[in-house]
């Protein structure tokens, strides 16, 4: 089969267009991708070191960081907590003060096959060690 000169610059133009298309939409792919990979790798080589960088952050009022130390699918609550500024101004000091007291001077359990990390005291702790070797709060 014999094609034209035009049949084959039609050709070559759809498979330029189709190209184009492909690079546009694996970009678009790549920069969510890249995004969540950076949202994901924030925390601390330990358990202990994630929950205090959580306190430091929430002590500064940074709430929207303070809620990327916790997984994924628990982030948007976690935020959700510190939307109120009136609450928030006189909730904060004696939330900061119940962490450092129940959680950072507990010891926990680690466990070997799901790599989560549990602190049982008054503040139920739990984490879990992400792909990114990272440390991610569950829940406090």
């Amino acid at each position: 089969m014999h094609l034209s000169a035009r049949s084959k610059f039609f050709i070559a133009f759809l498979a330029m267009i189709g190209g184009a298309f492909f690079l546009f939409f694996a970009w678009n792919l790549y920069d969510v991708w890249s995004d969540y990979r950076m949202v994901n790798s924030i925390g601390g080589k330990t358990p202990q070191e994630t929950l205090v960088m959580y306190i430091a952050a929430v002590e500064k009022g940074d709430y929207e960081l303070a809620s990327k130390y916790f997984i994924q699918s628990n982030q948007k609550s976690e935020l959700a907590k510190f939307q109120d500024p009136a609450l928030t101004k006189k909730s904060v000091p004696p939330y900061v003060a119940w962490l450092r007291r129940e959680v950072l001077n507990e010891g926990g359990d680690f466990a070997v096959e799901d790599k989560r990390f549990f602190i049982f005291s008054n503040a139920q702790t739990k984490m879990v060690l992400s792909p990114e070797n990272v440390w991610k709060i569950i829940e406090i």
